[in-house]
């Protein structure tokens, strides 16, 4: 393999390791002797022992031979350097991280056969795990030149027409005419290869494929003359294909800019645990956004530049029934009609206040967090500065400045024209998509979901992504974080202990990151959900590798981001720090004071950097922001079902039967 792009970005061995310059006297040095410490004479005895390995009717058996050969020499100097190089080039653990990462590591498989003694333990067989397992591992050491054997080429082959087809045909897919195009002449690649093997059978399946694509190909032109096959497509996919900003859209959409300008790597010790034994109190608490407090809504479109009164790119008035989608043709033609139900859609004053406090953030080039309670409405905000960062840069090309209070901030150029990223939770990606969808008019920033494993996306950046029409700026990535997660463990590694947490390129970062979100910059990193990442696990490393790559990254959290006691823990260490050290387990009135002096005191010091508001905080005029009537609750008392209970029941004789 030493030939191979790929093992030699594994192991940083360029060529054959027993090189040597054939002119050279045997005591004289081999041409990798940095690496393996060999003479010419000693590279001459492992590449005469690799020959013969080759021309051995058993291979296998020549290479383990334990006794006495004329190729010992050569066989023991190649074990030596093999079994030292192991180590350094981590192939144990890369093998480790594919079965964890495949659901096939020892213990994945014992839950999973539900294993309770050794007797039970499966062959590799039984738990499918080569079946699994071999391509991932294939492709990550050797990359495409593992699949040149008759036998093992047919699955790939499969697999990658079966990826392909799963990313344009994907129920949250975004494909473009060009990515269309870009997949038949792929679909016409692979084809070929099948051809050889006469797979008659996958071959009408391929078929199949390549008139639903070119179905596809009509939906995004939108040709009425192929409503039949259009037809035939999966709703979801002829819904993207239509939502799909044409290029006249986003020419009408250039113009009118112009005319408006508008898993886990714990550190060892003790873990801090506060234990909060009433509901937390935050009235104290600053807001981060003190210098606004004073402004009327007046002021502050005045100070972010909008004399109109109305965010860019936003829509005037959105459907309080949620009843009809705001980015099709007649969706938008409703909430344009005067006549209908809609309602105003106008930004509270809390809300033009976090907007503005976020573009100060963003220009100062530092970051912040969004903590405002629940209700408040961290989405607008979010989506809003968005909008508003896509203004300011067409303004700034055209003025050479920026509107509004920044009109004289050195920022040294322009915004740059990139996308943004909002990295969330699985179960938030469709929220996140409709409260977009509802706030930004259609067609006028592209929306792009980014979701599932790596090896199913090996794709998405040149069929999804690269033939966008929208400037990058007006592109939003709507990651999840399994999806950032699996992209971080494939372009980095694990760092040494002083740097745990930290984003540590792997050898196949060159090779990877391209595939990955983290081969390319971002204007602004949105980070739901942030306290997901508190601990050193592969979310918070894709966090702090988004960070790197971005201008500004906001860290959206709930208020309070509190932590459950752990078992075991009595926060010994943190009552030391804060009452002292002569007595570290001092009684509970005397510690919580002092806790919460010191919380006090480390808020102030991370002011700046939050934005704060909750249901109860008030707007220039000492108004509450939401203008709402407190709520009550009010507790049901239901009656568990029948079946329900049974399960209980259950559930407890198995619990008593385990541990009684």
């Amino acid at each position: 393999p030493w030939s191979n792009p790929v093992w030699q970005s594994v192991t940083h061995v360029l060529s054959e390791p027993w090189a040597y310059d054939h002119g050279d006297d045997a005591t004289a040095l081999a041409k990798y002797h940095d690496v393996t410490g060999w003479t010419v004479g000693k590279a001459q005895a492992v590449e005469a022992f690799i020959n013969n390995c080759k021309m051995a009717e058993e291979p296998a058996e020549h290479y383990g031979l334990k006794r006495q050969d004329n190729d010992h020499e050569g066989r023991c100097l190649w074990n030596t350097w093999v079994k030292t190089s192991w180590a350094k080039w981590n192939i144990n653990k890369l093998v480790n991280d594919i079965f964890e990462d495949s659901g096939c590591a020892p213990h994945n498989v014992m839950a999973r056969l539900n294993c309770r003694t050794a007797d039970d333990f499966p062959t590799m067989e039984a738990a499918q795990v080569k079946q699994i397992v071999s391509i991932k591992l294939a492709d990550v050491l050797f990359g495409d030149d593992a699949f040149t054997d008759g036998s093992f080429l047919i699955a790939p082959i499969m697999t990658a027409g079966a990826n392909l087809r799963a990313v344009i045909t994907a129920a949250n897919a975004k494909p473009t005419m060009a990515s269309i195009r870009t997949y038949m002449k792929k679909l016409e690649t692979l084809f070929t290869l099948l051809s050889v093997f006469k797979d008659q059978e996958t071959s009408k399946n391929l078929d199949a494929r390549r008139e639903q694509v070119n179905a596809m190909l009509a939906a995004a032109k939108k040709d009425p003359a192929k409503a039949e096959l259009i037809a035939r497509l999966p709703k979801s996919l002829r819904d993207a294909l239509d939502k799909l900003a044409t290029e006249r859209e986003v020419k009408e959409l250039e113009l009118l800019i112009e005319t408006t300008l508008a898993a886990m790597v714990p550190l060892d010790g003790d873990e801090v645990v506060v234990d909060f034994t009433e509901n937390m109190d935050v009235s104290d608490w600053k807001s981060g956004v003190e210098e606004y407090d004073k402004c009327s809504e007046d002021d502050l479109w005045e100070y972010l530049g909008l004399p109109e009164k109305r965010l860019p790119f936003f829509q005037t008035r959105s459907d309080p029934d949620a009843a009809i989608d705001p980015w099709s043709e007649e969706g938008q033609r409703w909430l344009d009609d005067p006549t209908s139900l809609a309602q105003s859609l106008t930004p509270r004053w809390h809300q033009l206040v976090g907007i503005l406090r976020l573009i100060d953030r963003f220009l100062d080039g530092k970051p912040v967090m969004l903590m405002d309670g629940v209700g408040v409405g961290k989405t607008m905000q979010a989506v809003g500065l968005i909008a508003c960062l896509a203004h300011y840069k067409e303004h700034y090309r055209k003025h050479g400045k920026f509107p509004g209070k920044f009109c004289k901030q050195s920022t040294g150029g322009n915004i740059p024209d990139l996308p943004t990223v909002i990295m969330s939770p699985p179960n938030l990606q469709h929220q996140w998509m409709s409260e977009i969808q509802r706030y930004l008019r259609r067609a006028t920033f592209d929306v792009l979901p980014y979701a599932g494993k790596y090896t199913a996306r090996s794709q998405w950046w040149t069929m999804a992504w690269s033939k966008c029409q929208q400037p990058s700026i007006r592109r939003i990535i709507l990651a999840t974080t399994n999806a950032a997660h699996d992209d971080a463990v494939t372009v980095f590694i694990d760092g040494e202990r002083d740097s745990y947490g930290q984003p540590v390129a792997s050898p196949r970062f060159e090779r990877t990151a391209p595939s990955t979100l983290f081969g390319r910059g971002y204007n602004v990193t949105f980070f739901d959900e942030a306290h997901c990442a508190r601990k050193y696990n592969k979310v918070h490393i894709a966090a702090r590798g988004l960070q790197e790559r971005s201008h500004l990254m906001v860290a959206m959290t709930a208020t309070p981001v509190t932590t459950k006691p752990t078992a075991g823990v009595d926060g010994s260490m943190l009552r030391g720090v804060f009452v002292g050290s002569h007595n570290p387990e001092a009684a509970q009135e005397e510690y919580l004071p002092a806790m919460k002096q010191w919380m006090g005191r480390m808020r102030e010091w991370f002011s700046p950097a939050v934005i704060l508001r909750t249901l109860d905080s008030t707007d220039s005029t000492g108004s509450k922001i939401l203008g709402l009537p407190p709520y009550h609750d009010h507790s049901l008392k239901i009656k568990l079902l029948d079946w329900e209970m049974e399960n209980l029941r259950n559930i407890a004789r198995g619990y008593i039967d385990d541990c009684p």
